[in-house]
């Protein structure tokens, strides 16, 4: 498979709209009132709450660059909690859920100020988001929307206001423990059948966490990589006990297994999309958890891989013990695999030959890890070169370069 690209911040990385400034030079908000938002599914457009649903789910459709937006919908929310007696508005959880939200988002903004006063912005900002879905989970105990909101606040602050102020050798910048507040994150975590965008984020951030954790140390040395040829990847930048990610790392191959079995049940809630709806969002959003999923499957079996690899292939008189390891490790790298594939074909697309190539380079993982030129073996690998050749012909030759590495090794 190719190299994945990291998540180290993803969002906070991008380039982003500034509010206006005025003459006095202070940043200018965009009042409600100012920004034009349709009304879907039959709302009453004169209704100040369905305004703002509106005006939120069209932030979450951008790309999230006009910080603008956000103020306005933060100052929407100040002004119904103001008036929501003499207006008689009924505040339900949603409205607590985007309040919060946004507050979290807008914290996202505030990482790229520099110094002291851009860090504890950035405190604020999810202080007063933590606050706000607190509160609306007192008035809405039982409510997954603000549960599910509370989750992705927790998993949004961890790398962007903890993480960020660390370093191997500073253990400084982290006053809570991480370990205990990811799990509370967790234990948050709902899957919402009826806004599965909503859930996939939360488990993408999750997600993108998980590498910074892995990877912490040595991301400068893996970016390098990705812009060269290189095999070999950079060593784990080992942490002392007292360090405020050292927890988590100790714990990442169980918040992995977390995030996969929140990948499933999502997946289980989606419709598999049928041939007329090839371009759809759904079609498209179908087939990016499948993809997720099929990853997190081969991620698992990288590890017993490289076990029965290494006890097969590069260890001399191995003992009996080393070929017991062996085969239990190949088994237990088959099955992972398998299930990899399922996945992946799953998100194949009919106008996408990268989705063909992904599919290919997980058959042929799955026939290395079978008995060397068996039959097995050559069936598999025979089942990637087709897949190969037809997305090679697609696209005029992008893929040679695998295809021919492929036959190589059949010769």
């Amino acid at each position: 498979m190719t190299k994945r690209p990291l998540g180290l911040g993803k969002k906070n990385k991008q380039k982003r709209h500034k509010p206006d400034e005025g003459a006095d030079g202070k940043k200018e908000s965009t009042p409600l009132d100012q920004i034009h938002v349709e009304v879907e599914g039959g709302g009453d457009p004169e209704d100040s709450v369905v305004q703002l649903k509106a005006l939120w789910r069209n932030y979450l459709q951008s790309e999230r660059e006009d910080e603008r937006v956000l103020n306005g919908i933060v100052h929407e929310c100040d002004r119904l909690l103001r008036n929501r007696e003499q207006e008689g508005i009924e505040l339900g959880e949603d409205f607590h859920s985007i309040y919060a939200l946004a507050l979290s988002e807008l914290a996202i903004f505030r990482t790229e100020e520099k110094g002291q006063a851009g860090r504890e912005s950035v405190g604020e900002f999810f202080d007063a988001a933590a606050e706000r879905v607190d509160m609306g989970l007192q008035h809405f105990p039982a409510s997954d929307v603000l549960a599910l909101a509370k989750a992705k606040i927790i998993f949004q602050r961890i790398p962007l206001q903890y993480v960020s102020q660390l370093s191997p050798n500073n253990s400084e910048g982290a006053d809570v423990g991480l370990q205990q507040l990811l799990e509370e994150g967790k234990s948050s975590f709902r899957v919402v059948a009826q806004d599965p965008l909503a859930v996939s984020e939360p488990l993408e951030i999750f997600s993108d966490l998980l590498e910074i954790i892995a990877n912490f140390g040595r991301e400068d040395e893996i970016d390098e990589g990705l812009d060269s040829d290189a095999e070999d990847e950079p060593e784990e930048v080992e942490l002392p006990e007292s360090h405020p990610l050292y927890e988590l790392r100790q714990h990442l191959p169980e918040h992995a297994e977390w995030l996969q079995q929140q990948l499933l049940a999502l997946f289980k809630v989606l419709e598999k999309p049928n041939a007329e709806e090839e371009e759809s969002e759904a079609t498209k959003f179908y087939r990016k958890i499948a993809n997720k999923l099929g990853q997190s499957y081969l991620d698992a079996a990288a590890e017993p891989s490289i076990v029965f690899t290494t006890l097969t292939y590069e260890t001399e008189d191995p003992s009996a013990e080393d070929e017991q390891k062996a085969q239990e490790a190949q088994r237990v790298a088959q099955g992972l695999t398998e299930r990899a594939i399922e996945f992946f074909k799953e998100a194949e697309s009919a106008d996408d030959p990268q989705t063909w190539v992904d599919t290919a380079e997980v058959f042929i993982s799955l026939g290395n890890l079978q008995e060397n030129e068996s039959e097995t073996q050559e069936m598999l690998y025979k089942q990637a070169e087709e897949k190969m050749v037809r997305a090679n012909k697609a696209t005029n030759g992008k893929y040679k370069h695998i295809l021919d590495t492929l036959l190589d090794s059949k010769t």
